[in-house]
């Protein structure tokens, strides 16, 4: 791709004057040779900025525009109006300097006369419809502050025969959007009536069957069969099973005459080893009572009670010395 040539001394001089606060189109057409990402990165080599102010001074046209629409629209209704760049925010700052502020939109005296004849008897269509852009609510209200009140709505009789004939299928809505009615309103007088809306049952869609998966049969395997094995006779003689059960053993052990003089011997053997052990526990009774006296009497003083004890025990260590 061939590059561009370079800028001419021409060609920077004006970018030099037109870039910071000139359009973008002006720009470009000084330039002719140049798209917008060239100049801009030609301008940020040379540090050149774009200014982007919005002018701060608003005109009489715009003053005045904001004057007639905000208190009524707010921003949003003057936004679109303007002859200069705005947001709403600007909007809302220049009514703020300016002392004007969003309040309701206030009704004429035709209004209210129109609320006074329709809004006591009228359809709620035929109000609305004779009162553009005010909502029942907001004519409750005005209705309200001037003493009025809604009364009961007389219906014609063709009126009631296409709510008997068409509330079943359609439903509260939209009979009273027919007939200019609102939701409530139908719903009470079909409830007068008799007249019952009745649902349609939601649809149920059929459930689509698969065909089933044909079955593939696959042929039984046939298995090797093993030839019998044939026995080998041994020649030598079976050893006998010498081991006996416990339960038998046990019972031989009850009934040997023998087991009288194996109980006793065992009572010997353990009466020996406590004799053995006994004499142990004396004999470092005894090495502690001659290495630590003091400590062998406090231990009798404090086990067995007794000042008499450690008497005693005093006593037996002077013999023995």
């Amino acid at each position: 791709m061939p590059r561009k040539p370079p800028y001419t001394e021409a060609e920077v001089a004006a970018l030099r004057q037109l870039f910071p606060t000139a359009p973008a189109a002006e720009v470009l057409a000084a330039l002719p040779r140049r798209n917008w990402a060239t100049i801009a990165r030609k301008a940020s080599s040379l540090h050149l900025r774009r200014k982007h102010r919005m002018p701060t001074e608003w005109s009489a046209a715009d003053v005045q525009l904001l004057r007639e629409h905000y208190p009524s629209g707010g921003a949003v209704a003057v936004l679109p109006l303007l002859s200069r760049k705005a947001n709403r925010l600007a909007i809302q700052k220049k009514a703020a300097k300016m002392g004007i502020a969003v309040g309701r939109l206030r009704y004429t005296d035709q209004e209210r006369e129109l609320i006074r004849t329709l809004y006591p008897c009228a359809p709620v269509a035929e109000l609305l419809a004779a009162l553009p852009g005010r909502s029942m609510k907001a004519l409750g209200t005005e209705a309200q502050s001037m003493g009025l009140a809604r009364r009961a709505i007389v219906w014609q009789a063709a009126d009631v025969e296409y709510l008997r004939t068409n509330y079943p299928a359609l439903g509260p809505a939209a009979v009273g959007k027919h007939l200019g009615y609102s939701t409530r309103q139908c719903i009470s007088k079909a409830f007068g009536l008799g007249v019952v809306y009745r649902k349609p049952a939601p649809v149920k869609v059929a459930k689509v069957i698969k065909p089933p998966k044909p079955v593939t049969v696959k042929p039984a395997a046939t298995k090797a069969t093993k030839a019998p094995a044939t026995a080998v006779h041994d020649p030598r003689p079976k050893a006998k099973n010498t081991l006996r059960p416990m339960h038998i053993i046990g019972a031989a052990t009850k009934s040997d005459p023998r087991t009288p003089v194996l109980n006793a011997a065992k009572a010997a053997r353990l009466r020996g080893e406590r004799a053995a052990k006994a004499e142990s526990v004396s004999d470092q009774l005894k090495k502690l009572a001659y290495d630590h006296p003091a400590r062998m009497a406090y231990m009798l003083n404090a086990k067995h009670g007794g000042p008499a004890a450690q008497a005693a025990f005093y006593a037996a260590l002077q013999q023995a010395a």
